[in-house]
């Protein structure tokens, strides 16, 4: 059982994740689409609801853009690894959701390993 201290250390990094993941999208949409598209698709998206909720981005994304919305995602996790650091592994068959999930997992261990040789 995580301590409080540990709960909210744990919140701390998964906040700064979903900001991060944020901000990938909001390059890679300015990127691919210019800011004018970008802001047109991301009002159309309401981005700020979708920043915990990647499933629902996901959703809402291939709603708008059908099969490109693919490639959209594969740039934005390719953004959101370089990022954080994390060498992105292209070789698998890509998934949004399992990427998101992959990324996110490494990166809360990576915290926590760096919080702990930093406390010694």
């Amino acid at each position: 059982m995580l301590s409080l201290r540990g709960d909210a250390a744990l919140r701390d990094e998964e906040t700064r994740f979903e900001k991060m993941l944020s901000e990938s999208i909001l390059d890679v949409m300015i990127r691919v689409l210019g800011t004018s598209g970008m802001q047109a698709v991301l009002l159309n998206l309401e981005l700020s609801r979708f920043a915990g909720k990647p499933r629902d981005f996901h959703r809402r994304l291939s709603h708008v853009f059908g099969d490109g919305a693919v490639a959209l995602e594969a740039a934005i996790v390719k953004e959101l690894y370089r990022k954080l650091g994390i060498q992105y592994n292209n070789d698998v068959s890509f998934d949004f959701l399992t990427s998101i999930s992959s990324c996110k997992s490494i990166f809360v261990r990576k915290q926590g390993k760096q919080k702990r040789s930093r406390s010694r």
